[in-house]
């Protein structure tokens, strides 16, 4: 038999070994996720977590990717960017229903804002709208009132000045036909939870539903899915699972089902390849010896 030629069966065998026992990572100071002050009136807490303002991207973090909050402003609601431009208050967090509430910056306490682009939601996989968002259809840089399907006319907003004229509709886009294309330059579409608004009472009221923001559902990430249903919480380095934080302060690889007692004391990235370069050259010294 060549010398080499049990090395891939060893190896397979560190590799599993490594895998179950429980490890530290860089930049988890404690055996628990942390507390954060709260940021406003807005409780932040797990899945949650809050940005580092020194924009360290090499530690890790206790909660979901895309769930990182920033709070430079403790008298305002923390902020989460959901895309490019777009980014949102968060002004209220329902850990029980997961769901939160979000209000664009540009949209925040301002009675005539000036919706500029659509909402997209980079992370479809993590976010969804809810029962509870309205559409809320704007025609831009109009020359006049676009005719609609069934002869409906959307309503003026005199209030936005920026040299042409801009209509809203609290109906769909999908039933509206494309005829406002020929009298405006472009159309977007935002989402509201604010009730009680007819058509009829959109320009004076448009800035009320979009300062009420939206809803969004957030759900488990799919690599975090195990972790999550063994009880464990998950840690991420640069966007990706790391690791299954344990009610007992143990850190996993993958859940808390494990039940492997040996601790590492260095960082996975900086522990596991010097071990298992030292298992690769050991079992090389033994085979040729």
């Amino acid at each position: 038999m060549s010398p080499l030629s049990s090395l891939p069966l060893v190896l397979l065998s560190i590799s599993t070994i490594l895998l179950s026992f429980p490890f530290n990572i860089d930049g988890l100071s404690t055996q628990t996720c942390p507390s954060y002050p709260t940021c406003g009136s807005v409780d932040i807490r797990y899945p949650f977590w809050l940005i580092d303002p020194s924009h360290n991207t090499t530690t890790s973090n206790c909660g979901y990717p895309g769930l990182g909050l920033s709070c430079g402003n403790t008298s305002k609601p923390p902020i989460l960017h959901l895309s490019n431009d777009n980014d949102h208050y968060v002004t209220n967090i329902n850990y029980k229903l997961a769901t939160l509430t979000l209000v664009n910056v540009d949209f925040y306490g301002v009675p005539c804002p000036q919706p500029r682009h659509n909402l997209t939601l980079d992370d479809a996989h993590l976010f969804s709208f809810t029962k509870n968002d309205a559409n809320l259809t704007f025609f831009l840089h109009c020359s006049r009132a676009p005719q609609l399907d069934g002869g409906f006319e959307p309503a003026f907003l005199s209030c936005i000045q920026n040299g042409s004229r801009t209509y809203a509709t609290l109906k769909n886009l999908s039933v509206l036909g494309s005829s406002w294309s020929l009298v405006c330059k472009d159309s977007i579409v935002l989402s509201s939870v604010g009730k009680g608004v007819e058509e009829s009472g959109l320009p004076q009221n448009f800035g009320y539903l979009l300062s009420t923001g939206f809803e969004l559902h957030w759900t488990t990430p799919v690599d975090c899915a195990r972790c999550a249903d063994s009880g464990g919480e998950c840690l991420h380095v640069k966007g990706s699972f790391s690791g299954c934080l344990c009610d007992n302060g143990e850190i996993r690889f993958y859940n808390c089902m494990n039940t492997g007692t040996i601790r590492f004391g260095l960082s996975l990235s900086l522990s596991l390849p010097p071990l298992f370069f030292s298992g690769l050259v050991l079992v090389c010294e033994i085979n040729w010896s």
